[in-house]
């Protein structure tokens, strides 16, 4: 990405950096322009700058963006893998609320008895969750899988030390899957 602005910053055309054609005489225009209003500006003891020459280059960089150029030049892009990534992330970061602010989730995510409006709070905010998932994937997801990532997203979270220390994360961390029992 660096190297691309970079090479659009110097001037280099877009046909050869991304495939796209653009006209010789727009880029010499600029270049003319820029070399008016410098002399007229200069003439009258003002600060100049070209907005011509900042304008194309941002332009160009929109264009790449729109058009989908930068994830087509190859980084890899998943959209679907996106998806699940970032509705991995919420389904973490609703457990993890949970367990900093709840003081029964924890029971609630091992299945034991908490009171029962409190859970039905609880799971009607994990359904909304695992549907907004499904909705966003566009199709069938097994949700269940999604649940074992978000909780291994935690884990992983938790054992590098990026949470800090706290006794309901170790709690968490030594949680069996089978006593990990979130309904679906």
């Amino acid at each position: 990405m660096a190297e691309l602005v970079d090479a659009l910053a110097s001037g280099a055309s877009l046909r050869k950096e991304v495939g796209v054609r653009v006209p010789l005489r727009a880029q010499v225009r600029g270049r003319l322009a820029q070399l008016v209003r410098a002399l007229r500006s200069h003439r009258r003891g003002q600060w100049f700058e070209s907005t011509n020459d900042h304008s194309n280059f941002v332009n160009k960089l929109i264009y790449i963006f729109m058009n989908n150029k930068f994830e087509s030049s190859g980084a890899i892009y998943d959209k679907n893998e996106k998806n699940w990534q970032k509705s991995t992330a919420e389904i973490a970061a609703f457990i993890l609320g949970g367990l900093n602010s709840r003081p029964h989730f924890f029971e609630f995510i091992c299945g034991q008895e908490v009171e029962e409006n409190v859970a039905g709070r609880w799971q009607q905010r994990l359904n909304d969750l695992l549907d907004k998932a499904q909705k966003r994937a566009g199709h069938q997801i097994d949700k269940e899988a999604l649940l074992a990532d978000a909780r291994q997203h935690l884990i992983n979270q938790i054992s590098s030390g990026e949470l800090g220390e706290s006794g309901v994360y170790r709690k968490f961390l030594e949680l069996k899957v089978d006593d990990f029992k979130l309904k679906v």
